[in-house]
């Protein structure tokens, strides 16, 4: 019961704590029950008997129990009395824990409007999961905005938050308790946020016809969802000292970003645009806008828009629009890398421009080495981020290595060649396919020649790659003989002749 193992044998007794996932939820209860656990073990383990007392105690109920038995059980004696009852009828045990998370004078105040029986029929599921949301502040309701908003609630309600009960039951009931979600929801932004969404009675309004409308909320509001990127952007849309919305590069690049562009040369052109775009008087008209905007079934502009919110939270300059636009218009096909591009917080248009056109290459690969390479690539760059957050690299010395890693892994990284012996002191070795690799160090990129370790003054490149593997001169399946292999190189200079 309590989830501990005993075993007894002729020698000994041992008392030892159940490792199964069953046996780990049923030792809560020797918590709940006070129990001493190690006591407990020492006095079994010694074969002598362990007592455990169980005592009654007084547990208040809100509103009391009568007024709960005279609304649901008044010609009852359920057994177990009303924690009985709450165990047996998940109804009302959502409501009572809804009404528990309130301040008891909100409590007391939704009830002075409404009824137990209604709550518990129409509206237990809502109260579960936005009760905490109803509270006072002296004798008015608290809401999202502060006391300025009161007439934005009004408006929206219907009915004064000077009037707790009736207000209160108006948000329950309102679109079936979806408008008791958005004042939720509002009421645990900060006040810069809180103040922004309820500025105005139309902004206000806008923004929860479009919460109202989210498929999170299509089966209820009483039912508990995945909550997507709007419900994110309530709370981590940036605004300045005057709280005004701080769009990354301009407002007018968010006018323009399409979310799907799929090479860097469509944002350049589209950069175009941005300088010819007119921002509308009211910012959230850009959010909104950004919101309804669709490109998968689940996925929208606000998206693109977040990650690149978030990107520019960890910098300490703001973003050009060049890069802001770049970054959102290619969120959707390289989100997995943007973490690294807020560790990463010194990167330039063109750090982010190499990046987009390594991705270009990378996709011509076939799928397996494609996924091969983006492996050592993501590993490569988690290094970048954890030596610029140790202080081992500036953030302009990650960047400028992150372009070099880029440009590298846009040729995929590694060199082989035909390797001519001009410049070497003879006898000359036979003439043989090489691979050589180049390494980054101190302020530049070096040649390495493990094979040769013989500085040359020339190379005939012929490939690049990852290893041998990546560009072999051949690839056979089953026996292959090589019966003959040459080759010859001549310095240019000799062949041409002088002055020519």
């Amino acid at each position: 019961m309590l989830g501990w193992k005993l075993r007894v044998n002729k020698n000994e007794v041992t008392l030892d704590a159940g490792e199964k996932l069953a046996q780990a939820k049923r030792q809560e209860t020797t918590s709940a029950l006070a129990i001493d656990e190690a006591g407990m073990q020492e006095v079994l383990q010694n074969r002598q008997d362990f007592n455990v007392e169980l005592r009654d105690d007084f547990a208040p109920v809100l509103f009391g129990v009568d007024a709960w038995k005279k609304a649901f059980y008044a010609k009852e004696d359920p057994p177990g009395g009303f924690a009985g009852v709450l165990a047996r009828d998940v109804r009302l045990a959502k409501l009572y824990a809804g009404l528990s998370s309130m301040d008891k004078d909100a409590a007391y105040a939704l009830l002075s409007g409404t009824d137990l029986k209604t709550l518990a029929d129409k509206y237990a599921d809502v109260l579960y999961l936005f009760s905490s949301a109803l509270a006072l502040h002296k004798t008015h309701a608290a809401v999202p905005g502060g006391f300025a908003a009161e007439s934005i609630w009004d408006k929206m309600a219907g009915v004064s938050p000077a009037r707790p009960g009736p207000f209160f039951r108006a948000l329950i009931e309102k679109n079936d308790g979806k408008l008791l979600s958005f004042y939720a929801t509002l009421a645990q932004l900060d006040l810069q946020h809180q103040q922004f969404f309820t500025r105005n009675a139309a902004r206000t309004s806008k923004f929860y016809e479009l919460y109202r409308q989210a498929p999170e909320l299509a089966r209820g509001a009483g039912k508990e969802t995945q909550l997507t990127s709007f419900f994110d952007v309530l709370r981590e849309v940036p605004l300045d000292a005057d709280g005004s919305v701080q769009f990354p590069g301009s407002p007018e690049v968010w006018l323009v970003a399409k979310g799907q562009v799929t090479s860097v040369a469509r944002s350049t052109k589209l950069l175009s645009k941005v300088a010819k775009a007119a921002a509308p008087d009211e910012e959230d008209e850009i959010l909104l806008r950004l919101a309804r905007t669709k490109y998968k079934a689940a996925q929208s502009e606000l998206d693109n828009f977040l990650a690149v919110v978030r990107i520019e939270a960890h910098r300490s300059d703001l973003m050009d629009e060049a890069s802001a636009l770049l970054l959102a218009d290619n969120y959707p096909r390289s989100r997995a890398i943007y973490a690294y591009f807020a560790g990463l917080t010194s990167l330039t248009h063109d750090d982010f421009a190499s990046f987009f056109n390594m991705t270009e290459k990378l996709e011509a690969l076939p799928l397996l080495e494609m996924n091969s390479v983006w492996g050592e690539f993501h590993a490569l760059t988690r290094l970048l981020c954890l030596d610029q957050e140790s202080g081992q690299l500036s953030g302009k010395q990650a960047a400028a290595l992150f372009r070099e890693l880029c440009d590298k892994f846009g040729r995929v990284a590694g060199q082989a060649d035909y390797l001519g012996d001009m410049g070497t002191p003879p006898p000359y070795a036979p003439g043989d396919f090489a691979a050589w690799f180049e390494a980054y160090i101190g302020d530049g990129w070096y040649t390495f020649d493990a094979r040769n370790n013989v500085p040359r003054i020339g190379r005939v490149l012929l490939a690049r790659g990852r290893d041998a593997c990546d560009v072999a001169i051949t690839t056979t399946f089953g026996p292959n003989t090589l019966e003959s292999f040459k080759v010859w190189t001549d310095d240019a200079a000799e062949a041409i002749g002088p002055g020519r």
